[in-house]
């Protein structure tokens, strides 16, 4: 962890000396360094399932550090007036079920809830 912590500082700083944007690629095969390791993410991401006009198959440096310390649960009691809806799936192995959960639990009314069946 510190040497992934180092190599987000070292990226910010060239960011700022440089301005170089770095990236990573947001998938991977043969557990190549990415963003969302594991055959999972690849299987959605990876494929033409995934493709839109705008995807590119990265992430900068800067937003997986964003991405790796967001939390949603401290804030899910400010949705509410807004309706909420959490579409999640039930074996989720890279965003976890019982975080969405914990932010069902928290959120106001009105909300709702989908589990989602992973084909695994």
């Amino acid at each position: 962890m510190v040497l992934l912590i180092s190599s987000f500082n070292a990226a910010r700083q060239s960011h700022y000396d440089t301005g170089e944007v770095q990236y990573i690629p947001a998938v991977a095969t043969d557990n190549k360094p990415s963003t969302m390791t594991g055959d999972e993410p690849f299987e959605y991401y990876g494929t033409s399932r995934a493709w839109g006009p705008g995807w590119v198959n990265r992430y900068t440096t800067e937003s997986i550090e964003n991405l790796m310390s967001f939390n949603a649960i401290p804030y899910a009691h400010h949705v509410s007036p807004l309706p909420l809806l959490i579409v999640h799936g039930k074996t989720d192995k890279y965003c976890l079920p019982k975080f969405a959960q914990q932010v069902y639990e928290l959120a106001g009314e009105p909300k709702e809830i989908l589990w989602l069946e992973m084909l695994v």
